[in-house]
């Protein structure tokens, strides 16, 4: 049986870890928003350099980036903070096709372009 000393000392324990929790939560969903950023400013100069090259890439409905490969098509989302990064591009107009990640890394890592 805890004393009421015990108890009190282990509550501000628990307490202690889970704000040492939430604050690690916090900066890892910063790390995550800067992925993002960081992956949508990338995703914006690839598509404007396809589009240059003759490369069919466009944004779609959705907040979706969309290129078609050799390899197939390939889209991902983007956030609407981050639609600044895609205005030049055109309006991406064919059908959107259903992947999974495995398949649209497969084709942007083996583009045969």
């Amino acid at each position: 049986m805890l004393t009421p000393i015990e108890i009190n000392n282990k509550l501000t324990e628990l307490e202690h870890d889970m704000n040492r929790l939430i604050a690690e939560n916090a900066r890892l969903q910063r790390e995550r928003d800067s992925s993002y950023v960081e992956l949508d400013s990338c995703l914006g100069l690839v598509m404007r350099l396809a589009v240059a090259h003759g490369l069919t890439a466009g944004v779609a409905n959705g907040n979706l980036v969309v290129l078609d490969l050799p390899s197939g098509q390939v889209a991902w989302p983007f956030e609407e903070s981050e639609a600044h990064l895609f205005e030049q591009l055109p309006v991406y107009e064919k059908p959107i096709e259903e992947m999974d990640a495995i398949e649209k890394y497969r084709r942007v890592m083996n583009p045969d372009i």
